[in-house]
């Protein structure tokens, strides 16, 4: 348990005006998932990525001959490219029945920790 005074020394942006004390777990963390995209979206624009908003996959193409992606049909167009992610979340295996030939979709989950600088 941590008093209002330890709370705010470890945290100084957090407004604490209204607490009484707090519980601190420190392997825990909470995520807001649009944050996170809308962090990782930027990251990737800083490093060059052309990102394209409310653009609906139709259809990933998939050259036989190479055994890879050649590219991407979308509402506004195809999209030539030699990767795709499929990073759709909860409809990622929708997506995945978009590939000719169809891919196959795993359960995987990855956890992103960035040090905040808040000690143990």
């Amino acid at each position: 348990m941590l008093t209002v005074d330890e709370i705010r020394s470890r945290l100084p942006h957090l407004n604490v005006e209204d607490l009484r004390g707090g519980l601190w777990v420190p392997g825990d963390g909470v995520a807001d998932p649009l944050e996170i995209c809308l962090a990782l979206t930027h990251l990737a624009k800083e490093m060059g990525v052309h990102v394209v908003p409310q653009c609906e996959v139709k259809q990933v193409l998939v050259d036989p001959k190479r055994d890879a992606v050649r590219g991407v049909e979308t509402d506004k167009g195809f999209v030539e490219c030699d990767a795709f992610v499929n990073c759709a979340g909860i409809k990622a295996r929708k997506v995945a029945t978009l590939s000719k030939p169809r891919v196959q979709v795993s359960d995987t989950y990855y956890t992103i920790v960035s040090d905040c600088g808040v000690g143990d």
